[in-house]
């Protein structure tokens, strides 16, 4: 029996410490998954944060404030009313072109004087958007970094305004990724300077604004997102990811000390050498009780040995036998209840049809949920609201009181207006939201549009927003669209509302007017300018399977498994089907097979060349060819939707990405994006 025990024990030793060192490997694996996802996820963190800034400095830009020039003492205003409901902000700052200060909140003794950080307000008046600066030390504040975004009307700057925050806020968003506490997270501005740092200080002791390692600028002047060998300060080497983020020279890094990252190949090393030793001295002891049990056979007769041995072989083949006869018998149970049920189309079909319908009501909510989130630039286009009012009103009866009806009339003959549809989707749904706060109770909600021409407002279209409730004071209703102003409990409003309303209105080259009696309800109109360009057609409608044609698309997905998935969705509807993973293996692919009729690539395509870059290379060498692209991120999906190419979103369908691709075949190469 010892000598069954070292027998068995030599190989579970070994087998043991490979396995150990499979696991150990394996943690490392995940320690660089982890810090990617969490590079990722700060850097939309952050991301957020900064366009949280921005959108409310965008609704002070919009105020009325400055519709007749740079109003100080309204600013003054409305800049103290700000600065109670934005903790984070330190001050805010109203700036001419040329860079000097007209106003601060809280004032200081710097009127007059040219912003300290002239590079960002030199930018943002040059491209007349929101811009982030870099981090910059003042002797009254310390290290701050500024937020701008340009005040402008009818298409001209008129100043900026901005705010300053400190690094202590980055550092608390940091802080709460909750990382690995001997981890180190690193925020770096566009001069290659450290803002914020949390986790593992080591002998880090210098201020914001220190010069980032060479390892890490290096880093972030070759791409957008990486792996790279760092190296901290104070000498201690790492294993960092990084991140930038879109449209900024900011970065995001989350770095691990090699001492931590090493550990696990270095506990495999000692882990395999232990086992090693073991399995030799093990080997070592069984080998001289094997040579003494031998020689005490001898004494004792060869046939008993052998008896005690056969013995023993049959306990041990008697056990696997048991062991692998219940895993065969697992495997044909397995096999027999699948051709069971293999004739059950009707409850696999009946399956199938409830994934497929909680997936599509999933996918409607997330759609609605971003079409909030969306930061937007102003992309006017002609469209005509009876188009798009069955949306919309599912939309709306989501957001209302339930008790609360709506009712919709449009006139049939309504022209088309000139707006950005998504920023009038939110502006109706706020005024919508805001007629049903009106009616706690219940009540009438009517929405109207029809023609609209006066002296003031000639060539015009009226959508209006009409509730039954209490009404408006006259003393609140010339406040109602200042930023910030709620007549609502504490927590229950935000006061931007109407005036992203006002906002919305104003941008477009329309106007808002409220009339209200107390008791008597209240009515809001939006009057929108008519637009003489046709109107952009509604989406078209989906395809059939029967009605595809089909043709040999090239389909590009780092994704395996979506990949997989799209190619046979589309092979099922008589495409003929390629797939790759990367730009480059595409270009490679389409330099010796230019018989694509499409080509489907999605936008990220991991840490290579993205789809956005190569679809213009990809439409060059396939002058024939449609591109479409398609997305699943939010980020993506904004930059996707400006440029030239047709775009579906993820998740989709097997309808509508047959429809997009086969409309852009009809349609022809997009020469333009070309």
């Amino acid at each position: 029996m010892a000598l069954l025990a070292l027998a068995a024990s030599v190989p579970l030793v070994l087998l043991a410490s490979f396995a150990g060192v499979l696991i150990l490997r394996q943690q490392q694996e995940e320690m660089q998954e982890t810090a990617r996802e969490a590079t990722f996820n700060l850097a939309d963190t952050l991301q957020r944060e900064f366009d949280a800034q921005i959108n409310v400095l965008k609704v002070m830009a919009a105020s009325r404030a400055f519709d007749n020039g740079l109003d100080l003492y309204e600013f003054r205003d409305l800049a103290e009313r700000s600065l109670t409901t934005q903790p984070n902000f330190t001050a805010i700052t109203l700036n001419d072109l040329t860079g000097v200060r007209v106003a601060r909140v809280p004032e200081d003794s710097h009127i007059g004087e040219q912003a300290k950080d002239i590079l960002s307000h030199e930018l943002t008046v040059a491209t007349q958007q929101p811009s982030v600066g870099n981090v910059t030390q003042f002797p009254e504040e310390g290290p701050v970094f500024a937020v701008r975004v340009p005040i402008v009307r009818d298409s001209k700057i008129k100043g900026v305004i901005s705010t300053t925050l400190k690094p202590s806020v980055l550092v608390a968003l940091l802080q709460a990724s909750r990382l690995s506490p001997e981890w180190i997270s690193l925020v770096i501005d566009g001069n290659d300077r450290i803002v914020a740092r949390a986790g593992d200080q080591g002998d880090f002791a210098s201020q914001p604004g220190s010069l980032a390692s060479e390892p890490a600028r290096k880093a972030r002047h070759t791409s957008d997102a990486g792996v790279y060998a760092g190296r901290t300060l104070d000498g201690r080497a790492t294993n960092a990811h990084y991140r930038m983020l879109p449209g900024l020279r900011w970065s995001v890094h989350v770095a691990i000390p090699d001492k931590i990252y090493q550990e696990p190949v270095r506990r495999s090393i000692f882990l395999a050498v232990t086992a090693g030793i073991v399995a030799l001295a093990i080997s070592g002891v069984f080998v001289t009780l094997l040579l003494r049990e031998l020689r005490r056979g001898q004494e004792v007769g060869r046939k008993v040995e052998d008896g005690l041995r056969l013995e023993a072989l049959g306990r041990v083949t008697g056990g696997v036998a048991h062991d692998f006869n219940n895993l065969l018998m697992i495997m044909m149970g397995g096999a027999d209840i699948l051709k069971s049920r293999s004739g059950d189309s009707t409850r696999v079909q009946m399956i199938a049809d409830t994934i497929a319908s909680a997936a599509q009501r999933g996918r409607q909510l997330t759609t609605h949920l971003l079409a909030f989130a969306r930061r937007s630039s102003h992309d006017p286009i002609s469209f005509r609201i009876q188009d798009r009012i069955a949306h919309l009103a599912v939309m709306i009866e989501r957001a209302i009181n339930p008790d609360v009806r709506l009712q919709i009339s449009i006139d049939p003959n309504t022209p088309a207006i000139l707006a950005d549809p998504n920023a009038f989707e939110v502006a109706l749904i706020n005024l919508a939201v805001n007629a049903s706060d009106a009616m706690p109770d219940g009540g009438i909600l009517t929405i109207r549009a029809h023609a609209w021409n006066t002296f003031r407002s000639p060539n015009s279209v009226s959508i209006s927003v009409t509730d039954t409730g209490a009404g408006i004071s006259q003393e609140f209703q010339e406040k109602i669209f200042e930023p910030f102003f709620t007549t609502k409990p504490t927590g229950k409003g935000t006061g931007l509302g109407l005036s992203q309303v006002h906002g919305f209105a104003y941008q477009s080259g329309g106007d808002i007017h409220v009339r209200s009696e107390m008791g008597q309800g209240s009515t809001f109109t939006l009057v929108m300018p008519r637009s003489n360009a046709p109107p952009v057609p509604s989406p078209l409608p989906i395809v059939s399977n029967d009605e595809v044609e089909g043709g040999r698309l090239l389909i590009i997905e780092d994704h395996v498994e979506v990949g997989s998935i799209t190619g046979e969705v589309l092979r099922a509807s008589g495409f003929k089907v390629k797939l790759v993973e990367s730009a480059e293996e595409a270009l490679d692919v389409i330099e010796t097979d230019k018989a694509f009729d499409a080509v489907l690539s999605d936008i990220v395509l991991g840490d290579g060349m993205s789809g956005l870059d190569a679809a213009p290379r990809i439409q060059s060498a396939l002058p024939n060819a449609a591109v479409v692209m398609m997305t699943g991120y939010s980020e993506a999906l904004a930059r996707g939707a400006t440029c030239g190419f047709p775009l579906v979103r993820k998740p989709f369908d097997q309808a509508e990405v047959v429809r997009v691709i086969q409309s852009a075949i009809a349609q022809g190469p997009n020469r333009e994006a070309a």
